[in-house]
């Protein structure tokens, strides 16, 4: 028994255009793991444009991340303390004071960078903000990767460790992150 099959032209070519597009977009998404297109040069202050996303953030400023900048918009309690030498004049999202929430649309499609605190804690008398959290695990799980070479991020409040997390986006993509209950998660962005 012979079996022959008939393959429909355009429709080989609209799969076959599928396939291209999907292995390109992964194959974007893998170039993130090559020496000359890695997240920490990205980030770097000799970065190449185009490869870092564009966000729109709700309440929250831009400041310019630097030792001695005010960590909080709205009090002169806390500052950077230490800032490693790449990280220095990025810009990062500066919320008020116990704004605990980082809220972020994705406008332009690349590589976000967010930086939380080590703390995950819940403290304080507890209450429904609690089932806000989300915990390093569950931010991997979400596709974030921790980002090495910038270790060292400190601020002045006591205990606040950060660490640099970094996701490929879309545009279109909304996020909201809670990690502790006084201090919001930030983003960075050269």
């Amino acid at each position: 028994m012979k079996l022959s099959v008939r393959l429909n032209p355009l429709l080989f070519a609209v799969v076959l255009s599928t396939a291209v597009m999907t292995a390109n977009f992964r194959n974007e998404a893998l170039a993130l793991d090559s020496d000359s297109d890695s997240p920490a040069s990205i980030l770097a202050p000799n970065a190449v444009k185009g490869r870092q996303a564009e966000v729109k953030l709700q309440y929250a400023e831009w400041a310019k991340l630097k030792p001695g900048a005010f960590s909080y918009g709205d009090s002169s309690k806390y500052h950077w303390k230490e800032v490693p030498a790449g990280l220095e004049g990025v810009r990062w999202s500066r919320h008020p004071m116990h704004a605990a929430t980082l809220r972020f649309e994705v406008t332009q499609p690349g590589v976000v960078f967010m930086a939380i605190t080590s703390r995950f804690t819940k403290s304080g008398k507890g209450g429904d903000w609690e089932k806000e959290l989300v915990t390093l695990n569950e931010l991997q799980e979400k596709g974030w990767r921790k980002l090495s070479g910038f270790e060292g991020l400190h601020n002045t409040e006591a205990g606040v460790d950060w660490i640099i997390l970094y996701k490929p986006c879309v545009a279109g993509e909304f996020h909201s992150y809670r990690t502790e209950k006084y201090v919001a998660p930030i983003l960075l962005m050269r």
